[in-house]
């Protein structure tokens, strides 16, 4: 089944998506966007777990749209998930979205005639669209990453992931379990502990999460948000010792809200378990208060691993068994490159990008890749994105690859392509930023070290917004570090 030629396909209906198909009605192209799911949202369309909000305050995250922020008021500070699914109906509503939308459009293969300049991206029902450009869209958290848990299929009672929470699961006076400690985990516990309350339970598995200068940080604490890591002083990123005075204030802090012992020394231990900061740090309201339950408890797996899932609950190591009901799986993502390699995206010589980047991620500015000629990543792997405001990022990307689609009809470039050298250079670049500091001391998602097996580097340009658009303002004015060429074939140096 054909569905026309668009001069744009767009991979994504998220936030990326939908600027970028803004972006690209503004400058006269004809753009399409390919969604899995069944309405726009991204990342806020499939997670709706109890609890699930951004981190980022409003008014910057929302996008940069005249016509939508100009009629609509966040009723919150940090919206949840379903007002951001009403904010997303109503950048539908007032710029007509869908028009240029097909949705349940899961993308099982894209091909490239490089001499002829034309991506064909072909869907799971059988649809099949060709462009010129191809605009990956596709996020940082898309994903699902479900760790190896022994036994885990034999388990008969119901077992969710946070990413694909569904809507009629009750847990009050049920045994729940959650795994994981990271930002999902936080916002479910924080959900889970009041419902589990009455003739319920919640088992946490989790591993360990991690004068003037006093008045500083109790400022920079009182603001919230993620003031008390980033607004105070620069040299935490760098110093062990003010490393270890910032934990040190937070381990105080957070200790001062636990009565039980065992619990406070797990969550809050006196020793930092890694440097302060080099994990995202999980924003929450009364997280610790909630772990602090009776009815809650705590297990360390450091100190006492899983031993196997059963049919009704979990063996611990210690052969301990909790009987559980439902378990849910706050285990993260493969973050960065997993929504793009799961797209079966072939290179002019058709190795998949899995392959290509079988041996860690490769990229020119964070949105071009050597091999894929006229495609775009938005919101990906080496640039800001990560350690940026979502919206604010991607918008500034989305601005770059509408303005170089511009440019190239304008110039009659039939295809620009990232060199190889190209790429060696923005990976050095990429690692250089983050040399001096703490940062590559520990292992996240932030740098692929949460997926066994993965390499781990250095997935986030940290210059901030503004230093990488000018550098890739720079860069593509001249065309350095690609290949172009002309519609007649020749190649410009």
């Amino acid at each position: 089944m054909g569905h026309g030629r668009p001069t744009v396909t767009i991979i994504g209906g998220g936030f990326s998506g939908i600027s970028a198909l803004y972006r690209c009605r503004k400058l006269g192209f004809d753009a399409r966007i390919l969604e899995r799911g069944d309405d726009f949202g991204g990342v806020w369309y499939w997670n709706r777990y109890p609890g699930a909000r951004v981190d980022s305050e409003w008014p910057f995250y929302q996008l940069n749209i005249p016509e939508a922020y100009e009629s609509w008021t966040f009723s919150e500070r940090f919206p949840d998930h379903n007002e951001l699914r009403r904010y997303i109906y109503h950048l539908d509503k007032v710029l007509n979205l869908r028009k240029d939308t097909i949705f349940n459009a899961k993308v099982i293969k894209a091909t490239v005639d490089a001499a002829a300049a034309e991506w064909t991206v072909s869907t799971a029902s059988g649809l099949c669209i060709s462009s010129k450009y191809l605009i990956l869209a596709t996020g940082l958290l898309h994903k699902e990453y479900v760790p190896d848990l022994p036994g885990l299929t034999t388990y008969k009672g119901r077992v969710e992931h946070s990413a694909s929470y569904p809507q009629d699961l009750i847990l009050q006076g049920r045994k729940v379990a959650v795994v994981g400690s990271g930002a999902t985990a936080v916002q479910i516990v924080q959900s889970a502990a009041k419902d589990t309350a009455v003739a319920g339970s919640l088992t946490v598995l989790m591993r360990p999460t991690e004068q003037e200068r006093e008045a500083r940080f109790e400022e920079l604490w009182q603001r919230g948000a993620f003031n008390f890591l980033l607004a105070g002083y620069i040299d935490i990123a760098a110093s062990p010792e003010a490393n270890r005075a910032i934990y040190d204030f937070w381990a105080r802090k957070v200790r001062e809200r636990i009565t039980d012992p065992f619990k406070r020394d797990i969550m809050a231990p006196l020793e930092p378990v890694y440097p302060f900061g080099t994990k995202r740090p999980p924003l929450e309201a009364d997280y610790y208060e909630c772990l602090d339950m009776d009815h809650v408890e705590i297990v360390p797996l450091e100190k006492n691993p899983i031993k196997n899932f059963v049919d009704n609950g979990v063996i611990l190591q210690d052969d301990t068994h909790r009987q559980l009901d439902v378990v849910i799986l706050a285990t993260g993502f493969d973050s960065f490159t997993g929504s793009l390699t799961q797209l079966g995206l072939k290179s002019k010589d058709g190795t998949d990008l899995d392959e290509v980047w079988s041996g860690g991620v490769r990229t020119h500015l964070g949105m071009f890749v050597n091999g894929f000629p006229n495609a775009f990543i938005i919101y990906g792997p080496q640039a800001p994105t990560a350690f940026s405001n979502g919206p604010t990022i991607l918008e500034c990307q989305a601005d770059l690859v509408a303005e170089t689609m511009a440019r190239m009809e304008k110039e009659g470039i039939c295809s620009i392509e990232a060199t190889l050298q190209a790429e060696d250079d923005w990976g050095k670049a990429t690692d250089a930023t983050v040399q001096g500091t703490l940062m590559n001391e520990t292992n996240s998602w932030w740098n692929g070290g949460n997926i066994p097996g993965k390499k781990i580097q250095t997935l986030v340009f940290n210059v901030g917004i503004s230093r990488y658009e000018e550098i890739c303002r720079g860069k593509l004015a001249t065309w350095e570090g690609f290949d172009v060429s002309k519609k007649t074939g020749a190649r410009l140096a």
